[in-house]
């Protein structure tokens, strides 16, 4: 780990000074795979626990931790040692049961609900050429997708989420009473047509009620 990490440390620093396609594409592909297999690692001691007062990442995070320590460049240091951060502390959090199973389970969902749009995000991206997609964007994707990895963005996610629904629920609402009042205002037209009908209606009775009548004067 410590040696592919130094070479990886090396790599990122050629990279920022000659970003080419092949570099970007073998430096993100390598970080996404330490990432997948911690997160895999971590879900799978997680599943295999069924109390969450009992998962322990230990050996999951280990790896990232010592990587954080050894590696050099500020933007790798940052990405690996955000994720063994972030897995540290579901752990704490798990431990002492301040979650909940129920609310950790809902949680790893969405970390991995937003692992996986911001990993599509970057599939796409190294599709593209070099110029279209950067180095530094794709160091960026990465980092975030690291990040994603953590209760603080899950909750984040979430919130935004019930943000955009409560947005959601709102606008329908604001819809209903706008057709509501559609609805009443067409009432009224029907309603005022069909007085107007029948005013007609009896009209021509009395108009010629009132013809009959000048005869007989």
């Amino acid at each position: 780990m410590a040696e592919n990490v130094k070479r990886l440390d090396a790599a990122i620093v050629d990279c920022h000074k000659t970003p080419t396609r092949a570099c970007r594409d073998a430096i993100v592909g390598e970080l996404r795979t330490y990432i997948d297999d911690y997160w895999r690692r971590f879900k799978s001691d997680f599943n295999g626990r069924v109390g969450v007062a009992n998962v322990a990442i230990d050996t999951a995070t280990a790896g990232l931790t010592s990587a954080a320590v050894i590696v050099t460049q500020e933007t790798a240091k940052n990405i690996l040692a955000g994720v063994a951060t972030a897995l540290l502390a579901f752990r704490s959090s798990a431990q002492k049961n301040l979650l909940g199973e129920q609310s950790a389970v809902i949680l790893i969902g969405q970390m991995d609900s937003d692992r996986l749009v911001i990993g599509a995000r970057i599939d796409a991206g190294l599709d593209s050429a070099i110029a279209a997609y950067s180095f530094t964007r794709a160091m960026t994707d990465i980092s975030e997708y690291g990040s994603s990895l953590s209760v603080i963005s899950a909750l984040i996610s979430m919130q935004r989420a019930g943000a955009a629904n409560a947005q959601k629920v709102k606008d329908a609402q604001a819809n209903v009473t706008l057709l509501t009042t559609q609805i009443q205002a067409d009432e009224l037209r029907i309603k005022a047509a069909e007085l107007a009908a029948s005013a007609a209606r009896l009209a021509p009775p009395a108009a010629a009620a009132g013809a009959s009548a000048v005869p007989g004067r």
